[in-house]
């Protein structure tokens, strides 16, 4: 996912292409500073929303998106990827990420790949909470169907898990 601050750098290319392409359209500017303000106001209100939970703030996932994600709202991100990416992992795959886990102490995870592992773990007393369907490169559905929208839900998710 990208970070808030290089939507902004997207932001003014966007701009000035659409300025090269209309110069005498004066809506191009105005617009992309309101957006670009927009941005400025989701990254800090990312960071202010996740810092009640600074020692909690680790997040395990297999999506490629959210190591970006993770540095820009202040969490440490945990990345697991399988041998084959789109195939369940191993015995011994889910045995590495559950001890990857349990190491890291996350309170938190998200691959719906581990699901089962994480669900067991969670009946026998581990407290953790288990995101099954946190949005990752895609929109979606209101209120997910724009980029800001898709950043507020997954920040959403993650700070009612960690809650």
């Amino acid at each position: 996912m990208v970070r808030p601050v290089v939507a902004r750098q997207y932001v003014g290319k966007i701009r000035d292409a659409l300025i090269a392409l209309d110069p005498r359209e004066r809506a191009y500017s105005t617009n992309a500073q309101k957006y670009s303000d927009q941005l400025v106001g989701l990254e800090a209100s990312s960071r202010q929303r996740s810092r009640p939970f600074r020692r909690r703030r680790k997040l395990v996932t297999s999506h490629d998106a959210f190591p970006y994600f993770a540095r820009h709202s202040g969490f440490r991100g945990h990345r697991f990827r399988a041998a084959e990416p789109d195939k369940l992992p191993s015995a011994g795959e889910l045995a590495d990420l559950v001890d990857k886990v349990k190491a890291a102490k996350a309170p938190a995870i998200s691959p719906r790949r581990v699901l089962a592992s994480a669900r067991r773990d969670h009946r026998e007393g581990d407290r953790r909470e288990i995101i099954t369907d946190l949005p990752t490169d895609s929109l979606l559905d209101k209120p997910a169907d724009s980029y800001i929208g898709l950043m507020r839900v997954v920040v959403d998710k993650i700070v009612a898990a960690l809650k």
